[in-house]
């Protein structure tokens, strides 16, 4: 009784699939990407967790960061010299930066160098970066690539051979409260500007992961 009505129902079947596969490669077409696996590659994950160790608790290590995000630009009245300059560091970036923990200030930045910098193009991509780091007086710090490394070798390295200091805690600064939303200590901050310009405040230590202030009662 039903048989006509089955050559219809796979006639609209595949009228419905052609369609949701056309509708897909347009998408694909008109947006070209898909996630990545991981962050790091197997061997920028391996030696993450040794320069974790290695910078200690006072410092805070971010992955993939643009040197523009690290570096400006000097103002120049060629405007066509200035965006040259521009975008010749936007499109690059450092494979770790090595942050002070309280104000998230840059220390150095590290490039992990595996064979791939052998090729010329990479070897042309680090002549730039290492004068890029020179003329801003920024410390760059160069690992090569080993399948083991020493977490007081790779802390020589970044802090020119001196262990890190803890920074002595002012008076004032013994007493911060902690941080209401993360329980991170809080840092006393001066406003720079605005109509509170002037006036200290506590903020929350892991900024700008959390945002969290609070009034200091005088």
């Amino acid at each position: 009784m039903y048989e006509p009505y089955l050559p219809l129902a796979v006639l609209v079947g595949l009228l419905l699939l052609g369609a949701s596969w056309w509708w897909q490669r347009r998408r694909q077409a008109a947006f070209p990407y898909r996630q990545v696996e991981a962050l790091f590659t197997p061997a920028e994950q391996a030696f993450l967790a040794v320069l974790d160790e290695a910078v200690g608790d006072d410092y805070r290590v971010f992955g993939k960061v643009r040197i523009a995000d690290v570096v400006q630009t000097l103002p120049l009245r060629d405007r066509r010299r200035y965006l040259v300059a521009q975008n010749r560091i936007n499109a690059k970036h450092f494979d770790f930066a090595i942050c002070r923990r309280d104000d998230l200030a840059v220390h150095a930045v590290v490039e992990l160098n595996d064979r791939s910098h052998l090729q010329r193009h990479r070897q042309q991509r680090d002549r730039f970066v290492r004068a890029v780091c020179e003329a801003a007086q920024l410390r760059l710090v160069e690992i090569p690539a080993a399948a083991r490394y020493s977490a007081a070798a790779v802390r020589d390295a970044v802090f020119g051979g001196r262990r890190p200091r803890h920074r002595a805690v002012e008076p004032s600064q013994a007493l911060a409260p902690q941080c209401p939303d993360c329980q991170a200590p809080m840092v006393r901050r001066r406003a720079r500007s605005g109509r509170h310009q002037g006036r200290e405040f506590w903020a929350c230590s892991d900024y700008p992961d959390c945002r969290a202030l609070l009034d200091i009662d005088d």
